[in-house]
């Protein structure tokens, strides 16, 4: 009697496993982003100037940091936020900058794709007793509206990064 009850489970089973690996196979497990959803991605971070100084006195002292954000045709206004930070400094230690703001709401026009451009002042630079520092800007996204998605978000990617020096 034992073998015959195997068979039965073996004939029930293989067909259910056909099933889920045929669903697998088709993408159709799980909720996967919609292919059709406009995308907002960082193409570019660009310091002006690229060096500046710790004495107030001396210029230049603060610099202007230029993030495009692109995005594909939209349908209607979305929004992101931009974040601004530090991703690495050399040397390590005692290296800083204010950022103002570090981090802002963009909002995205409905219509063609296009770019959107974020401007954001880096001020107050620190290097303790280094005579000279640099440090790489990163951008990124965050909190996007319910009609689109962020693309492209890992920060180590060299159109989220610019790097800026400073010297005494």
């Amino acid at each position: 009697m034992l073998p015959k009850d195997i068979g039965v489970v073996v004939m029930v089973v293989a067909p259910l496993l056909l099933l889920g690996q045929a669903l697998q196979g088709s993408g159709r497990r799980g909720s996967p982003a919609r292919s059709d959803q406009p995308t907002v991605e960082i193409s570019s971070v660009k310091i002006s100037p690229e060096r500046i100084r710790t004495q107030k006195g001396e210029k230049p002292n603060t610099a202007t940091i230029t993030i495009e954000v692109f995005h594909t045709p939209l349908g209607s206004d979305q929004s992101v936020t931009l974040n601004l930070g530090s991703y690495s400094s050399s040397p390590q230690m005692g290296v800083s900058v204010k950022y103002r703001p570090a981090s802002q709401e963009m909002v995205l026009r409905s219509g063609a794709a296009g770019a959107v451009l974020g401007m954001v002042e880096v001020s107050e630079p620190e290097i303790g007793g280094n005579a000279a520092a640099t440090i790489n800007v990163v951008a990124t996204l965050s909190k996007p509206s319910p009609g689109i998605r962020i693309v492209n978000d890992d920060p180590s990617l060299p159109s989220h990064q610019a790097t800026l020096t400073i010297v005494r």
